[in-house]
Parts: C-alpha cells; structure tokens; sequence
C-alpha cells in the first residue's frame, strides 16, 4: 500500500494511535476504528477554518466518542461477560441519560446544518435540563452552603432554579472550550478517572478509554473535535454526575471546581 500521500509526522502520529489502542484493548481499537470512520465522513463539517483546524474537518468527535464508549460497553457486557460492580438504579440513569441525549440532539442538528440560533439552543436546552430535575428532584444539591436562605419557603424553587442556571451555563462552558488542542477532552477524561472511584461501571472504564484515544487523535492528527453534540452531551454528564456524586457521597465542592475550573473560567472571561 502506497503511504506516499501521507507526511513523517501523520505517519508517527497514526502508528502511535495504531501502538495505544493495542495497549488499551480492545475498547482502544474500537475506538480507534470507530473514530477514524467518523472523521471520514462527508457531513457535519466545518465550512470555515476554527476551533484549531482548517476548513472542512469534522464536527461529529461526539459521536465517535459516545458510540465508541457503548460499543465498548456492549462487548464487555454481552460478548467477554464482564459486569457492573454496582448496582444501577435504571430509573435514574434512564431519565438521566434521554436527558443528556436530547441535550446532545441540539447540538447534532447544528453541527450537521449549523443553522440554529444561539437564542433557540439556549432556550431549548433550559426546558429540557428543567424538566429532567424535575424527575430527578434527588440531584439538587440541598446540603451546599448557599447565600439564599436555606430556612425560607421559597427555598426548595430557589435551589432548582440556581441548579438549572448553573448546569446550563457549565454546559454552554464547555462547548466554548472545545477545540483541536484536545483541552476539553483531557479535562472530563480527568474527571471520569475521577468518577471511577465512586462508581465502578464499566460504562466509565469504556468512555475513559474513548476520551483517551479521542484525545491522541483530536491532537495529533487534528481532523476532528468534538462538536456541538459532544461536547453537550459530556458536559452535560459531568454536570449531572457532579451533582450525584455529591448528593450520594461526603465530598467537598471543590473537589468538582478543582477538576472543572477551566471551563467555568473560559465562559465568563469570554
């Protein structure tokens, strides 16, 4: 096969990807397949130079990344027999997770048409992320020290509106920081790390192995980001699951500020 069209340093960079994903397993190497058949796809492309790339490279990493993780999930789960550690409350994770995913489906349709209005994503994403607290009432933060007064009436519609108006703005967050320089990828593949401690899924493992190939990629070969759609959907895990982690466990808010800060900074420097 003629490598000819190819430079010294793409040809490195792919035998480094090729040499990691055997390392990883083979999570790696779906990963690594799933991610390289996603990049070659003809739509969902920038039309102009940003983000870190030039003109006509892919917008769809999400989903080359969330794809790769469940893939992965499916195999150990099905095929190698592996299990949960843990037992899963399924109503939670499912209203979580159609939640997260309608989320992510606002960011497909502008990274696939790049036609919706900043006003009607924003909009669109407050209703759904609004009425998924709803339904999940346990993920509000009732034990954080806050400034409104925690003995008032009013306290309980208070905390869910503070909730909603900071899960929307990480969000937004994290779509501002998502680029070539594989930055937001590093940042939540450090929290899932995290994450791991507290729940032992090999959903979590899956997805680490993922952001980790995704991450080689996205810098080294740089024909591929995130996206709209993935950087909403993982940014909008790492929201929900920040405010698990800490309504189930004895942790302090800062160990989520001190993993997430960046983000959070870049949005309200911009």
């Amino acid at each position: 096969m003629n490598f000819s069209f190819l430079k010294q340093k793409d040809l490195i960079s792919i035998i480094l990807l090729i040499s990691v994903a055997f390392v990883t397993g083979i999570a790696g190497l779906i990963s690594l397949t799933v991610i390289f058949f996603v990049s070659q796809l003809g739509f969902g492309r920038d039309p102009q130079g940003k983000h870190g790339l030039s003109s006509g490279n892919s917008r769809l990493g999400g989903i080359a990344v969330i794809c790769s993780a469940y893939i992965s999930l499916f195999v150990y789960t099905y095929v190698l027999d592996y299990s949960y550690s843990y037992q899963i409350n399924y109503q939670e994770a499912g209203v979580m997770e159609l939640t997260v995913l309608a989320i992510g489906t606002i960011g497909l349709i502008e990274d696939v048409s790049q036609k919706l209005g900043s006003i009607l994503r924003l909009c669109t994403m407050l209703i759904i992320i609004a009425l998924g607290l709803l339904y999940l009432p346990e993920l509000l933060p009732v034990k954080l020290d806050v400034w409104f007064n925690t003995e008032s009436q009013f306290f309980p519609v208070t905390l869910y509106l503070f909730t909603l108006i900071m899960t929307v703005g990480f969000i937004n967050a994290g779509n501002i920081s998502d680029g070539a320089n594989g930055l937001l990828v590093t940042i939540y593949l450090a929290f899932f790390i995290v994450l791991l401690s507290f729940d032992h899924s090999v959903l979590y493992v899956s997805l680490i192995i993922a952001l980790f190939t995704f991450a080689l990629y996205n810098i080294l070969i740089g024909k591929i980001i995130l996206g709209d759609f993935g950087a909403y959907v993982l940014s909008a895990l790492v929201a929900f699951n920040c405010l698990k982690v800490y309504s189930q466990h004895d942790v302090s808010v800062f160990l989520f500020a001190s993993l997430l800060v960046y983000p959070c900074f870049e949005i309200l420097r911009s």
